[in-house]
């Protein structure tokens, strides 16, 4: 009788084990995508032919211009036209760099602990979440600037979903910045 009590208990110790690690797996497939998220709103701009392109291509014609007439920049210093176009460069290589530093979830080691992977998403939240808000400040900036200027860019929507057809979400060497 024991040894069935001990089989018993053997095996309902196994099912709440696998129910643990189970659990574990979703919440961290949860905060993945959590975290993936923040990623996929911060891509939108910074896409081939986005507002970002879009915004840099108009600052760049705008200061080389700038160089051989400075009326165009109705009194706004050349230097700090220059300074916004900085801004929406350094964030996009803020985005490349986070990519290039980035790894899906299912790339990080068997062994490492639940907690660690759980500190490892968190930690690319709050990069990836600063990355989006120095794409989404640049951004501001430079539409601000073009609006002293009196140029009215007609920006491309960016609908509810990223289209991210034809690679691999987690694959970002086909993005290579500007």
């Amino acid at each position: 009788m024991n040894y069935k009590m001990l089989l018993v208990a053997l095996a309902a110790l196994a099912m709440t084990f696998t129910a643990c690690n189970n659990n574990q797996e979703e919440v961290l497939e949860a905060s993945y995508d959590q975290m993936d998220a923040i990623h996929m709103q911060a891509m939108k701009p910074v896409m081939p032919n986005g507002p970002m392109d879009i915004l840099e291509d108009t600052l760049e014609a705008i200061i080389k211009t700038a160089k051989d007439d400075s009326t165009v920049l109705n009194g706004v210093k050349l230097e700090d036209a220059e300074g916004v176009l900085e801004q929406l460069e350094q964030s996009r290589m803020n985005m490349g760099t986070w990519m290039e530093n980035h790894q899906h979830i299912s790339k990080l080691p068997a062994d490492l602990s639940f907690d660690k992977k759980m500190e490892y998403i968190k930690s690319e939240e709050q990069a990836i979440t600063k990355v989006n808000d120095d794409i989404n400040q640049s951004m501001a900036a430079a539409q601000e600037l073009l609006k002293t200027l009196g140029v009215d860019l007609a920006m491309p929507k960016m609908d509810e979903h990223h289209d991210h057809s034809g690679h691999d979400h987690h694959d970002h060497s086909d993005h290579d910045g500007h």
